[in-house]
């Protein structure tokens, strides 16, 4: 008598293929959620950047650093300036709030962003001009590996 052979597939395989398929998804998702907080914080270093020309083009012209906005030219109130998840930058404020003529500093919304960047913020800080250009260092109180490659220690 002949015996028929089975085709399929055993229970121990398919959980294999089940646990791999679980592994990679893991990973894929950790690293979507790193790359949707970089774009986030990518939104507050183009707000800085915009500003940064202005506030240089004062320096060149005056001689000084802006302390406020209204002195810079922008809009006097910070939270006119603002984005779909900064919600604010505002000219002459360290990053602990302290007055620093010339800084600006961008502050992130409380809701709507990923949990790690609520109410975080960026600051961009002139360092005295060399030359014809200028120079900014950065700083932030948000975990170095979110922030752009120009702003990580």
């Amino acid at each position: 008598m002949k015996t028929a052979k089975q085709h399929g597939f055993t229970l121990l395989e398919l959980m294999i293929v089940i646990a791999i398929i679980s592994i990679l998804a893991a990973v894929a998702l950790a690293s979507y959620q790193t790359y949707i907080i970089k774009a986030q914080m990518t939104e507050a270093m183009e707000l800085l950047g915009g500003i940064k020309l202005t506030v240089s083009e004062f320096h060149s012209s005056r001689g000084s650093w802006p302390i406020d906005n209204g002195a810079a030219g922008i809009a006097i109130n910070a939270t006119e300036i603002h984005g779909k998840y900064v919600q604010q930058v505002e000219v002459g404020k360290d990053l602990d709030g302290s007055a620093l003529p010339g800084a600006i500093t961008a502050t992130m919304r409380s809701t709507g962003v990923a949990a790690v960047l609520r109410g975080k913020k960026v600051t961009l800080r002139p360092v005295p001009p060399t030359g014809v250009s200028y120079v900014w260092s950065c700083a932030s109180d948000v975990e170095a590996k979110y922030l752009p490659s120009v702003c990580r220690p």
